[in-house]
């Protein structure tokens, strides 16, 4: 930031939607090595957006260059039975953190509609689905999530162990989805969700890698109605409060 406020002009380069807009001015959007767009960060990476693989996979009759990002993401509806496990546009699109990739195979924030969503309201929960396939028999799995905020800082997190004091089992050739409720006690900012599947060798103290996604998916947290709430902080703060009255 230092830099960025001296003058320097910097190229920057990279996957991460998030990282782009917090700290881009202006976004330049390669296809195939050829420059398809050149214009402020916000507008490229919408354009991105909705070339990505997945939303390609999904609705592909209603990506053109005349397509606004909010009537994409309206008429996305999704549907568990119809999603087909083993989706190579997301595999080909996520940053994937260990070579083996055959056990997770999408992971997708929806609204309270049952619809994917890149908007959450503020404190609306927000739903995440993370879909596993048996790629062997797992008798001790667990899966991790993490929240990463603009800046590439980790947030929050949490496993299945520690939610269900339960080790996940996968038997080979199944398929599963994974869903969690996430209360939502973050304030208005674009966050990114990561997601893992580890064999755990000793609870709490040594799990293992298996595979994982970083920045799986991307949405953003509105601004809240209530001004009250307009405290810059990335999380919002439940506490009792208590005023005593000690002398007169």
């Amino acid at each position: 930031k230092k830099m960025f406020e001296s003058g320097i002009t910097i190229l920057y380069v990279s996957h991460s939607h998030e990282s782009v807009r917090a700290l881009c001015k202006k976004g330049l959007l390669l296809q195939k090595g050829e420059v398809e767009l050149f214009s402020d960060s916000k507008s490229a990476f919408d354009a991105y957006f909705k070339k990505s693989l997945l939303l390609e996979n999904k609705i592909p009759e209603l990506i053109d260059s005349n397509t606004d990002l909010a009537t994409i993401e309206e008429a996305i509806t999704f549907k568990e039975n119809e999603f087909k496990i083993g989706n190579e546009a997301w595999e080909k699109s996520i940053e994937r953190l260990t070579e083996d990739h055959r056990w997770l195979r999408n992971l997708v924030v929806l609204d309270g509609n049952n619809q994917l969503t890149t908007n959450i309201e503020f404190g609306q929960d927000i739903e995440v689905k993370i879909f596993l396939s048996g790629a062997e028999d797992l008798n001790e799995g667990g899966v991790v999530l993490r929240l990463w905020d603009e800046l590439g800082e980790s947030i929050s997190g949490t496993t299945s162990m520690h939610l269900t004091q339960q080790a996940i089992k996968l038997k080979k050739g199944e398929q599963y989805i994974v869903s969690l409720t996430i209360k939502n006690i973050f304030l208005t900012g674009t966050y990114s969700v990561s997601c893992g599947l580890e064999k755990i060798i000793v609870p709490g103290v040594k799990h293992h890698l298996i595979d994982g996604a970083m920045h799986a998916a991307v949405f953003s947290i509105q601004p809240p109605g209530d001004p009250a709430y307009g405290i810059i902080a990335k999380v919002k703060m439940d506490a009792d409060l208590k005023i005593e009255r000690v002398s007169s």
